[in-house]
């Protein structure tokens, strides 16, 4: 899962995606999605908690509007 705006959820492979996801979604090119990307989070109004033990980590992703469905504990 992204979260984007948390930067303690960041690791590997999910940097570039988050990186992908600020300039796509966003039109933001950021080099730093630790420093700029916590920032751009909270500028967006982003949750910028922690997200392990939301419940997130079971759900099934079919379409891109299933998560509007989604309930986070």
């Amino acid at each position: 899962m992204l979260a984007p705006g948390n930067s303690d959820e960041i690791s590997g492979a999910i940097e570039t995606a988050l990186a992908l996801y600020w300039a796509a979604c966003h039109g933001k090119a950021v080099e730093d999605v630790y420093d700029v990307g916590e920032r751009l989070g909270k500028q967006f109004g982003y949750h910028v908690n922690s997200t392990e033990g939301n419940g997130l980590e079971d759900k099934v992703l079919q379409q891109p509007t299933d998560v509007l469905k989604w309930q986070v504990r």
